[in-house]
């Protein structure tokens, strides 16, 4: 999403700091989420790549606490800041780990440097100048040349990447994606397949509860839930536990990858009713709402 953002939005000027390209955002955003101090977060995860997509987006006067707790968090429309402090909590955590990545080889080294400031939740992206080799810092002429050839490569190799991809694939060069179309559950592991009945990926989930097995009527779903022609994979679970509110529907991309978890055992409102803390879903469908997709 964040490379599609990109795309459309070249540069994104900032009052202390050089104009830093989209482009090369969208490249750091990667970076730092597939970085180790990230890759057991998803919490982190969800929430910085909201706050970049927003800021990308230039809707950044949307990020407010009430809508980052429903966008990210799934809280119902009735949260009151006053009584969740999710989203303090979260972005706090979020700048002492972003601190943490950038305080690492790899971090260090990256040519964007991504920061929420306290006070807030729309993030400034600064650009980095490289030091010289001997540790002195580089005149302002340099590093501003510096700066700018980097601009351009990150721009040209984004740019090569996407228009090399559909001719490598017509060439047979480079696989084409796997699509999912149909799936099988067997005990705990969901395979998902693509149209010609070819493995997309597989993964193994905990133990259901018995009854949740019975009474389920949908396990899995796959389809386009956003609108962004890109199908996802929506997995209702139940796993065994003394807990009835231990269930969760865990929305995956077309690649296997966790987008979100939207998990049960609140109290919610919906259409008029009220659903129970214990209320676990098993009925899982897609709806349009206002021409578009939901679930």
């Amino acid at each position: 999403m964040a490379a599609d953002l990109a795309r459309r939005y070249t540069t994104l000027t900032m009052s202390a700091s050089p104009p830093v390209l989209a482009e090369a955002v969208a490249a750091e955003l990667e970076r730092i989420l597939e970085s180790q101090e990230f890759a057991q977060s998803w919490r982190l995860k969800a929430l910085l790549r909201y706050l970049v997509d927003k800021t990308l987006r230039g809707e950044q006067g949307e990020l407010k606490e009430y809508s980052i707790a429903l966008a990210v968090f799934e809280r119902a429309p009735s949260f009151d800041p006053k009584e969740d402090t999710i989203v303090r909590a979260q972005a706090r955590r979020l700048r002492q780990v972003l601190a943490t990545y950038y305080q690492t080889p790899a971090g260090r080294g990256d040519p964007v440097r991504i920061e929420i400031p306290k006070g807030g939740y729309v993030p400034v992206f600064q650009a980095r100048a490289a030091a010289q080799a001997d540790g002195s810092a580089a005149p302002k002429s340099a590093v501003w040349w510096r700066r700018r050839w980097l601009w351009a490569a990150v721009g040209t190799a984004t740019f090569l990447a996407v228009a090399l991809v559909p001719v490598l694939r017509s060439l047979g060069l480079l696989p084409r994606p796997c699509v999912p179309d149909t799936w099988t559950l067997s005990g705990n592991r969901l395979t998902v397949l693509g149209a010609r009945g070819n493995t997309c990926w597989d993964a193994t989930f905990p133990p259901s509860e018995p009854q949740f097995d019975i009474l389920t009527l949908d396990r899995v779903v796959i389809a386009d839930i956003d609108g962004d022609n890109r199908k996802e994979v929506l997995v209702n679970l139940s796993p065994q536990g003394p807990a009835v509110d231990r269930g969760s529907l865990l929305c995956l991309e077309q690649s296997g990858k966790r987008r979100w978890e939207f998990v049960y055992g609140a109290p919610k409102t919906f259409g008029g009713r009220t659903f129970e803390p214990g209320y676990i879903g098993r009925i899982v469908r897609v709806a349009p709402n206002r021409g578009k997709p939901c679930w």
